[in-house]
């Protein structure tokens, strides 16, 4: 994910770290059906399945969070200051 005006703010690195860690979550859980798909294990397939929708769901919240942050903590922010550059101009 890109990353702006919030770079040293704690509680986007806490955000970005999670939504990071899910993105690692998803990728094992996409090796691990991979793997099932090709066992033939129906049942694994099933519950691995049913984790990935969970993970995709935390995920997105997680990017939502962050992206809410952003914008709330950090947009303002940086439009103020464009506003303050353009009024000195």
């Amino acid at each position: 994910m890109k990353q702006f005006a919030g770079a040293n703010c704690t509680v986007c690195a806490e955000l970005q770290g999670r939504y990071e860690s899910l993105l690692f979550q998803q990728a094992r859980l996409h090796g691990q059906l991979d793997t099932a798909e090709h066992l033939g294990d129906s049942q694994l397939l099933r519950c691995l399945k049913l984790e990935a929708y969970q993970v995709t769901a935390r995920l997105k919240e997680a990017q939502r969070a962050l992206f809410r942050h952003q914008r709330e903590a950090h947009v303002p922010a940086v439009a103020a200051s464009i506003d303050n550059t353009t009024r000195a101009a």
